[in-house]
């Protein structure tokens, strides 16, 4: 990854913006060598929930919402045990079967079935990153309307962070640590930051790309018609 593929930033420039981190820890963004060191100086700080975001930010969009799912899973187990509530247990098998088969179908699944969970929850962030992976958010038939890029990710890191916040505060020092690993474990198999943030880069220039062409096709032409 060079910094011209990052718009001249750095890839822990690149990251900081991803994850929107306050000023206030600019100089851990300056003195780290690589993302993987951002993390870890965010965690020895501990700022989780801005190692959670930096490293949703690196992920492209299946990959993010597989780590939101297992981490959104275990949220449902430690609070409901065995008697999870359907609605809990059929967003967490749709948002599943998107990961398996990401189409359109199951994109939309995992949002209607999402939303009755709310998206205040673990689940329903999964869900709904699901839905702003990619594709149009309006109706299906209905004119293309691209999610906003970028904001899967957002999602993600949500649907992390809710998972720890909605568990016993004795164990959430041991949850963050755990959905941090298991984030930076998703890095390497993808073969490490670099590929990684080459990944989300392109989709997210594609995202932009389709959102620009949207708005052209919206625009009336200078007849005042609408462009055939």
């Amino acid at each position: 990854m060079t910094e011209h593929q990052t718009a001249g930033l750095t890839p822990v420039q690149w990251i900081a913006a991803r994850a929107a981190l306050p000023e206030e820890v600019a100089p851990l963004v300056t003195s780290a060598n690589d993302p993987g060191a951002l993390v870890q100086s965010l965690m020895q700080e501990g700022l989780a929930p801005e190692a959670i975001r930096c490293i949703a930010g690196a992920l492209p969009a299946r990959e993010g919402v597989w780590w939101a799912w297992v981490s959104a899973r275990h949220a449902a187990t430690s609070t409901h045990g065995d008697a999870i509530p359907d609605n809990v247990q059929e967003a967490l098998n749709a948002v599943e079967r998107w990961i398996n088969a990401p189409d359109d179908t199951t994109r939309r699944e995992a949002w209607t079935v999402g939303e009755s969970v709310g998206t205040d929850t673990p689940v329903g962030a999964a869900a709904a990153a699901v839905f702003l992976s990619g594709g149009s958010i309006a109706p299906a038939g209905v004119a293309n309307t691209p999610a906003p890029p970028g904001i899967c990710g957002t999602l993600v890191s949500t649907a992390v962070v809710l998972s720890v916040a909605t568990s016993p505060p004795a164990v959430m020092p041991a949850l963050f640590d755990a959905y941090v690993k298991q984030g930076l474990a998703v890095i390497e198999q993808l073969g490490g930051w670099d590929v990684a943030i080459a990944k989300t880069w392109q989709a997210l220039e594609a995202q932009q790309r389709e959102v620009m062409n949207a708005q052209a096709a919206a625009e009336p032409d200078a007849t005042g018609g609408q462009p055939s």
